[in-house]
């Protein structure tokens, strides 16, 4: 069973996301995170899911392997 604490979690950070680009409407938001899996956002697992939306929220120059 999947961890249903991950719901509020999640959307909290998807909250923060969203409010740093609030003309995106929620699909391309999605879309837009899970874009570097090159899957159908269907089948992104959580897990991945919510990292990218956490290094999606972090400033430009401080994400992973990321030149600043």
């Amino acid at each position: 069973m999947r961890d249903p604490k991950r719901i509020d979690r999640m959307l909290e950070k998807l909250a923060v996301l969203w409010k740093q680009a609030p003309d995106l409407r929620l699909g391309q938001l999605i879309c837009n995170v899970s874009a570097p899996s090159r899957a159908d956002p269907f089948y992104v697992e959580d897990d991945w899911l919510e990292r990218s939306i956490e290094l999606a929220t972090k400033p430009v120059g401080t994400r992973e392997g990321e030149a600043g």
